[in-house]
């Protein structure tokens, strides 16, 4: 990773006052839970007009369901039928997908995972679900709602790493919908579902905050941390197990990982973005520099960079594109799908 981040430096710091700390967070009752909710929510209103960009600009996810007469205040954090109750007495004469979609809305919690989507329609007669970014929900012991002009309903969200479109062949047409199938939330979560399940706010290196959104920032970057780290110990192993452990150095002038063989060195840069091609085009930079930066450029060098998902066709055609324009040596693995080389 690259040297003297952010995160290096509030993990540092978290490690100076662990002590008092904990004991900080033991008296405090709001802890987010360990096991999230999942949803997936549209970014189209009028099955036109694109408000994602707004949504990112302001930090919040949002319903189509524009109605500045109506505050849902009294039922944020609700349960859906409570919330359902309250919102027919208040807006009775709504749609009902106005109305569920409202009422789901106002449960979102803090700590939930949330896929956006870009598109939803079938292609070709065949289903296809494009998400174009995650976020967590922020607040305390509920989410932090509040009407915008521009978007109507909103809950404050910290919007996980940029990345490029994911496909799947999945069919979900509504505006929100609750994941709850364990292999669904897998396929359209990924590692992001495992990540966010081990998160509390005592894991947080949040101390001495001034403002909510230093602790919305150290959310989101503890989850794709505890990823990078998974993804990091898991190819360390397999490296040891197959090379021995003298030819693999960690985390070595910030490198994630070198094995330095008789013939070959190679450079792996992990990354926890769900797009391989995100991975790719955020690795590379650093690949790079750590080559030149170890005087690594006359020797044989291979780079890998490594991610949680499998490549995709286009993944492996901007991996060629890469070795055709440039001769370098550049791979994309997952850690169990690197492929052994001869030392």
């Amino acid at each position: 990773m690259a040297p003297n981040t952010t995160l290096e430096r509030k993990n540092h710091k978290r490690q100076v006052a662990e002590p008092e700390r904990q004991a900080s967070t033991r008296n405090n009752e709001s802890v987010m839970k360990n096991s999230p909710n999942f949803f997936l929510i549209g970014t189209k209103y009028d099955r036109s007009q694109n408000v994602l960009p707004r949504m990112i600009m302001e930090g919040v996810i949002s319903t189509g369901f524009n109605t500045p007469e109506l505050d849902l205040s009294p039922i944020i954090g609700k349960d859906y039928q409570e919330a359902s109750a309250w919102i027919q007495n208040t807006i009775p004469n709504a749609s009902g997908i106005a109305k569920s979609t409202l009422a789901r809305f106002a449960g979102v919690q803090p700590g939930d995972v949330i896929a956006l989507k870009s598109h939803s329609a079938p292609q070709g007669g065949k289903p296809r679900l494009v998400i174009a970014r995650y976020a967590v929900v922020a607040g305390d012991k509920k989410a932090i709602y509040a009407q915008s002009a521009a978007l109507g309903h909103t809950l404050k969200v910290d919007f996980l790493d940029e990345q490029e479109p994911i496909e799947l062949a999945l069919g979900y047409g509504k505006t929100l919908h609750a994941i709850e199938n364990q292999d669904r939330i897998a396929q359209i979560f990924g590692q992001y579902a495992e990540g966010a399940n081990l998160a509390t706010l005592e894991d947080f290196s949040i101390k001495d905050r001034s403002t909510h959104s230093t602790e919305v920032a150290a959310r989101g970057q503890y989850i794709m941390q505890r990823i990078h780290n998974k993804l990091q110990n898991q190819l360390r192993e397999q490296l040891i197990s197959r090379y021995g452990q003298k030819f693999v150095k960690q985390e070595e002038g910030f490198v994630d990982l070198m094995l330095s063989l008789k013939h070959q060195t190679i450079i792996f840069e992990v990354k926890s973005s769900p797009s391989p091609l995100t991975c790719i085009r955020e690795a590379l930079g650093q690949l790079f520099y750590y080559s030149w930066k170890h005087g690594l450029q006359s020797k044989n060098t291979k780079y890998v960079v490594v991610g949680p998902s499998l490549p995709c066709e286009n993944t492996l055609k901007y991996i060629a594109h890469i070795e055709g324009e440039s001769k370098i040596d550049i791979t994309y693995c997952t850690p169990t799908t690197f492929a052994p080389c001869n030392s």
